[in-house]
């Protein structure tokens, strides 16, 4: 098929679509994987059919370990290949889930959640048996047997018939399928290397009506932006923790504070009131001692003699 789609898993890219641009509808291969070709749309409608068990292909073969195609490098998981000669755009307006049909009954499914179909079978005459079957995101291959559908309220995907004899054959796109490993895309690689544990609040205005994009000018749209950190794990834990300790602190310097403050008063009182009590203790002296000295001298007892003691006081 011409392209593949990759729904992003990530939640930064939440509502985008990335696929590779390949060059070829379709391709075979032989089965040493030694030599490729690119098929015309007149082989790839001969060599489809499943009423011809054989086709002709007139389209000249390369060697497989020479070729710099994406399709092949995708095709041979080569990923250091791939990240050098693929090309990536971004489709930022896409409604999912898409499906496209590959061959023989096998459907692609790029999906942002778990899509689950119901399974409607015509096996044989006045007998329907009904089943389910499920996509995986963000790109699933699902396979209908013959006069199979599958739908649900997204998306519905219709049968194939044929009028042929039954016989059984090897099923080589199964074994393909089977070593494919459709989790080793790395398509948003990109993204996730330019906005690292960043949320995209919005796209901008200039994309919205973009049906499809490079991801290298994608992300060279998104790099003005004004993006959100999201929060490392237990943010709010460490957060509310230093805030209580803050607290603590602040309150423990205040009560210090307070309590020294307090004692620094009440050491002034304690004082004033020493001083106060010392200079009535003297005062009291002073006066007992003034009577004491009052006395009368001369032989005339007309003219008193009076007699006045010095007294010095020292307070403290």
């Amino acid at each position: 098929m011409q392209t593949k789609y990759v729904h992003a898993k990530t939640p930064h890219t939440s509502g985008l679509v990335a696929k590779y641009q390949l060059e070829s509808q379709m391709f075979a291969v032989n089965s040493e994987r030694t030599q490729y070709v690119l098929l015309t749309a007149s082989e790839v409608e001969v060599c489809t059919n499943r009423l011809v068990k054989t086709c002709s292909i007139k389209s000249p073969l390369y060697p497989i370990n020479l070729s710099k195609l994406c399709v092949i490098a995708l095709f041979m998981q080569n990923t250091k290949l791939s990240k050098d000669v693929c090309t990536v755009n971004v489709q930022p307006t896409i409604i999912l889930p898409l499906a496209e049909y590959l061959t023989d009954g096998y459907w692609a499914v790029s999906t942002q959640n778990l899509l689950r179909f119901s399974l409607v079978c015509n096996q044989k005459k006045y007998s329907t048996s009904t089943l389910s079957i499920t996509a995986k995101p963000p790109i699933d291959i699902l396979k209908l047997n013959m006069s199979c559908s599958a739908s649900n309220e997204y998306i519905s995907l219709l049968p194939i018939y044929n009028r042929e004899s039954t016989f059984h054959i090897q099923n080589t796109f199964q074994n393909i399928n089977t070593h494919f490993n459709i989790s080793s895309l790395a398509l948003w690689k990109p993204l996730s290397i330019a906005f690292p544990n960043l949320e995209i609040p919005e796209l901008p205005p200039t994309l919205k009506d973009v049906k499809e994009i490079p991801i290298k000018k994608f992300i060279k749209e998104l790099t003005p932006l004004k993006v959100v950190d999201k929060p490392w794990p237990h943010t709010n834990s460490v957060l509310s923790i230093i805030g209580l300790i803050l607290t603590i602190s602040v309150v423990t310097y205040l009560l210090v504070r307070y309590f020294q403050i307090r004692q620094g008063k009440l050491a002034k009182k304690f004082e004033n009131d020493r001083v106060r009590a010392t200079y009535a203790a003297h005062k009291e002296m002073v006066s007992a001692e003034t009577e004491d000295g009052n006395t009368f001298a001369g032989t005339d007892d007309s003219t008193p003699a009076l007699r006045h003691n010095p007294v010095t006081l020292t307070l403290s």
